[in-house]
């Protein structure tokens, strides 16, 4: 399965035991919420690997550039919670620790400056203003 740069590698860094998860291009996750996904690839290392559909989330984004270190990334998700409470904007439960996630949209050898990331943070869609 060829995975373009513009689908992340997903990763909750500070839950433990830490998850990793790739989230699968179109067909697999149709952008028209009304299609009907094609069932992903076999894995070819079912105790290692599983495929699992994740019910849709309502995410705000921090962007950051270089290695997701964990004090670049908590500095990010910090940030975003400041901005969020400015806004009015509130967090869904247990979202702050457990509930943050890291996605990752670079090959594995990318450079520090080439390297794209993104906090997300799950907040409650009804203080999202429209």
């Amino acid at each position: 399965l060829a995975m373009p740069a513009t689908s992340p590698c997903l990763m909750r860094p500070l839950a433990r035991p830490k998850t990793m998860w790739y989230m699968l291009p179109a067909p697999h996750t149709p952008l028209d919420p009304a299609a009907t996904p094609v069932p992903p690839p076999t894995p070819l290392a079912d105790d290692m690997l599983a495929c699992k559909s994740v019910e849709q989330l309502v995410v705000a984004v921090a962007c950051f550039s270089g290695y997701a270190v964990p004090d670049v990334v908590l500095s990010a998700r910090d940030r975003l919670i400041a901005s969020l409470s400015e806004a009015g904007v509130e967090l869904a439960d247990g979202v702050a620790v457990e509930g943050l996630l890291l996605a990752q949209y670079n090959e594995l050898f990318a450079l520090p400056w080439a390297r794209e990331n993104e906090v997300w943070l799950q907040v409650r869609p009804e203080t999202v203003a429209g």
